[in-house]
């Protein structure tokens, strides 16, 4: 089961990323959900984790805020996938664009997020791909397609196909230590 677009939240976001060379990828989308705001509310929030899960290759989460949908934040622990080029230019094809959070329906997850666990994921057997271009990092978890994208302050473009699943996410304006850190830690894993 994939993350369906069911909106865009127009809020003020920051995007925060790590890359460093032993994890690939860290990413945060700061919103009403951040530390810093719940503390200053006094409100603790809850998310729920979507996982592309393949154990030999690769293990993605996506970081889902519960109360709004809002897609809050991208983990990648294990890549030991190939570097791809980026083939085609992001901002090229007939895809619609939106700016905003991306906020998915949370409707079919309903009896994971009210379950007994603490930690709430679903995880969906797949390999995702990453490729990248001279200052993007295109990330596909599935090869299909895109039809809207919605982007956070030109910095982290999101993608759906044509049913508004998410298939794949895009980094962009890297700095040159990201780009080392990113092939560091996938030659050091395909070695």
């Amino acid at each position: 089961m994939k993350l369906k677009l069911k909106g865009t939240l127009h809020w003020e976001a920051e995007v925060r990323r790590v890359f460093e060379e032993d994890t690939p990828m860290a990413i945060g989308v700061t919103g009403p959900w951040s530390i810093t705001e719940q503390a200053a509310r006094g409100i603790l929030r809850d998310f729920f984790y979507w996982r592309l899960d393949d154990p030999e290759f690769n293990l993605l989460e996506v970081n889902v805020d519960i109360q709004t949908g809002a897609l809050a934040g991208i983990a990648i622990p294990l890549y030991n996938g190939a570097l791809h080029d980026l083939i085609t230019a992001v901002d090229e094809g007939s895809a619609q664009d939106a700016k905003g959070i991306p906020r998915v329906d949370m409707d079919p997850w309903t009896s994971i997020i009210n379950g007994p666990t603490v930690t709430k994921y679903f995880s969906v057997p797949g390999r995702c791909r990453f490729e990248l271009g001279a200052e993007t990092l295109r990330v596909a978890l599935f090869p299909e397609p895109v039809s809207f994208r919605v982007s956070i302050n030109d910095a982290l473009l999101w993608e759906f196909n044509e049913q508004a699943e998410l298939c794949a996410f895009v980094v962009k304006r890297l700095e040159e230590p990201e780009i080392a850190a990113i092939r560091s830690y996938v030659s050091r894993k395909r070695n």
